[in-house]
């Protein structure tokens, strides 16, 4: 798709994106987390927790389509109006989704998790590939976002043996959990978009656009990392206290990802200009360094993973929250010494945290 596609559209879909990531964290509020967490509700019980997540799946849509006017209106939001409506229709998909792999991780049907997850990927970069190749530029990447999450949801929700029922129980035991585990995931999102926001208001879209892609396909191989690693021992770590699993998992997750970094950090730019072309040379550039949060983000993640289903949650939303001050510190980085000294700073405060967080679960 890239290949077909500029940095300005891969810009125009970043901004885009940043309204949405944000909202987002309210479409489910972290109750697929919290059944998994628990894993001790009963049929009625995810009944109503799966008519919750739909129905704020719903709101979030209805929101974003009544504030979104407005912004474009007095040009608050700089990008395109009808894709941006078109990419709200994720709402509706994703918290059902996220719901039924949350019943499928404590049935430790991974099997399934992971047909539905293939399939989805495989159609939609289909489509999006197809429209890409016939010009259709920003309108390829939110059809291929928008298509995935559909075709997820639809797989897991008609394949899945449980469905919910009408009768429903009350879920109050997911409460604490949920809310802290959203404030966390809230504060993830503001922070994952900031720093677009801050370089979109001082560079051009070109430079916009070569790092959303660099910072894309970096976020997508850590997310893979996290799909796997999440479906597979959340649900385990929440039931027993296996130590020794995590010990040796997070040293196998750590060569693994430390593996991949070094390789991209010498390989990225070739790799950008083979496959891209050599307009998207800078872009490289900059996933050189990105790479290394390849590393230090799933350390992080696999160590946090960990310390939740433990129910070490309010220590895992402070180390969030001492990150995120770290973080706007690096923003002075990038408007005084530029985005490469940015990304090092960012990668830099990654590898604290992962530490820390590390450290918490070996003790």
């Amino acid at each position: 798709m890239t290949r077909f596609l500029t940095p300005s559209d891969y810009a125009e879909f970043g901004m885009m994106m940043v309204a949405v990531n944000i909202l987002q964290v309210f479409q489910d509020f972290s109750i697929d987390e919290a059944i998994v967490q628990n894993n001790r509700l009963n049929d009625k019980q995810l009944s109503k927790a799966f008519w919750i997540v739909l129905v704020l799946g719903v709101i979030c849509f209805i929101l974003f389509n009544l504030i979104y006017p407005i912004f474009h209106l007095f040009e608050i939001i700089p990008f395109p109006y009808y894709p941006s409506i078109l990419l709200s229709i994720f709402y509706l998909f994703d918290g059902i989704s996220n719901m039924m792999i949350g019943k499928a991780q404590i049935d430790l049907n991974f099997k399934l998790i992971a047909q539905a997850q293939i399939y989805s990927v495989i159609i939609s970069s289909i489509i999006g590939l197809t429209l890409a190749y016939c010009g259709w530029g920003v309108y390829a990447l939110v059809i291929n976002f928008i298509s995935r999450y559909t075709i997820q949801s639809s797989i897991i929700f008609f394949l899945q043996q449980w469905k919910p029922s009408i009768e429903l129980e009350d879920i109050g035991v997911l409460k604490n959990f949920a809310i802290q585990r959203t404030f966390s995931r809230g504060i993830n999102k503001i922070f994952d978009q900031l720093d677009i926001l801050v370089i979109s208001s001082l560079s051009s879209a070109i430079v916009v656009g070569g790092y959303i892609k660099a910072k894309s396909i970096q976020q997508q191989l850590v997310m893979m990392i996290q799909q796997i690693t999440k479906n597979l021992f959340f649900s385990y770590f929440s039931k027993k206290s296996e130590h020794d699993l995590f010990k040796k998992s997070i040293l196998m997750i750590g060569v693994m990802t430390l593996s991949i970094s070094i390789i991209f950090y010498f390989t990225a730019e070739l790799l950008f200009i083979t496959f891209f072309g050599e307009i998207w040379r800078e872009s490289g550039q900059l996933f050189s360094i990105l790479s290394f949060l390849i590393f230090t983000q799933s350390i992080y993640i696999f160590s946090e993973i960990y310390l939740n289903a433990k129910g070490q949650i309010t220590f895992t939303l402070k180390v969030n929250i001492i990150g995120k001050v770290l973080l706007l510190c690096c923003f002075g980085l990038f408007y005084f010494y530029g985005l490469m000294i940015f990304i090092l700073g960012v990668v830099g405060v990654s590898l604290i945290l992962g530490g820390v967080m590390l450290l918490k679960s070996l003790k």
